[in-house]
């Protein structure tokens, strides 16, 4: 059956069959053509929800790379309390995001570690904590 299944697909008109070198390259030069890409993905981050601007603060504060937004959990225990937060991966593993009152905090879920915090000024704008 794998025999059969490799012969349908190795048929296949414009298959690229490609080592995982290869692929990253392809991909790069696919995305190398997108017209206004840079405009496109400024667009974008500005269209994005709160929560994920505040997340990409932070792990600029920590100077970590984000990778993913995995979840919001809004049964998270921290310090005693049920409270919502969001769930992310970054290149240096998974951390959470929590909002209190007017800072936010970049946690270490397992040992509620802060890793960065940010303030809110009145006008909602992030500032270094």
């Amino acid at each position: 059956m794998t025999g059969l299944n490799a012969a349908w697909l190795r048929g296949q008109e414009g298959l690229l069959v490609l080592s995982e070198t290869e692929l990253e390259e392809h991909i790069a030069a696919r995305v190398a053509q997108v017209p206004n890409l840079g405009e496109r993905q400024a667009e974008a981050a500005e269209d994005a929800p709160e929560f994920e601007l505040i997340i990409r603060e932070l792990c600029a504060m920590a100077g970590y790379k984000l990778e993913k937004i995995t979840m919001g959990d809004p049964n998270f225990e921290f310090d005693g309390r049920t409270i919502l937060a969001w769930h992310f991966t970054t290149d240096h593993g998974d951390f959470a995001m929590i909002e209190e009152d007017d800072e936010a905090f970049m946690i270490n879920p397992e040992t509620e570690e802060i890793i960065a915090a940010v303030e809110f000024e009145d006008d909602d704008e992030l500032i270094e904590a």
